[in-house]
């Protein structure tokens, strides 16, 4: 049996001005609905997950907002200690998922921006069957990636 570790980093930003603004000018077709989802085979990612404030979205956008190649969803870690790092979810605090931030931690009471969520899992795809990741809930809108790329 070979594993396979898989990273999913997950962004929530809560915004609904720009969610709009976006929406209007994204390209990308529209989500599939997946429909009976509590009578499918599933694995619960409830649980604790590392957790990053980005007040000021540097883990998505640059300082001229265009997209990173080298956003906090790549989860880079600095193996050689070279060159500092500004974020580090294997250091980071958790909150429980499902949940919301703003009762778990007396700091995040009032905050409404961008948040990174990682959690760490081993999962081995079974031939001839597709995968879904299934979000029960998000405020406003929200961004998966699986190792490193978008979903």
């Amino acid at each position: 049996m070979i594993r396979q570790p898989a990273v999913l980093s997950l962004l929530m930003l809560a915004s609904v001005t720009a969610g709009f603004a976006q929406a209007s000018n994204n390209a990308e077709p529209p989500p599939r609905l997946l429909i009976d989802v509590d009578h499918r085979q599933t694995t619960s990612m409830d649980g604790e997950w590392h957790a990053i404030v980005d007040p000021y979205g540097t883990g998505l956008y640059t300082f001229h907002q265009k997209l990173r190649t080298d956003g906090y969803f790549k989860n880079l870690k600095s193996e050689t200690g070279d060159g500092p790092l500004e974020y580090n979810f294997e250091h980071s605090p958790t909150l429980r998922v499902p949940g919301d931030w703003n009762t778990q931690r007396d700091s995040l009471f009032l905050y409404e921006g961008p948040m990174w969520h990682e959690k760490d899992f081993t999962y081995k795809k079974k031939p001839g069957t597709r995968l879904f990741f299934h979000l029960g809930a998000a405020n406003y809108r929200s961004y998966i990636w699986v190792n490193g790329k978008k979903a």
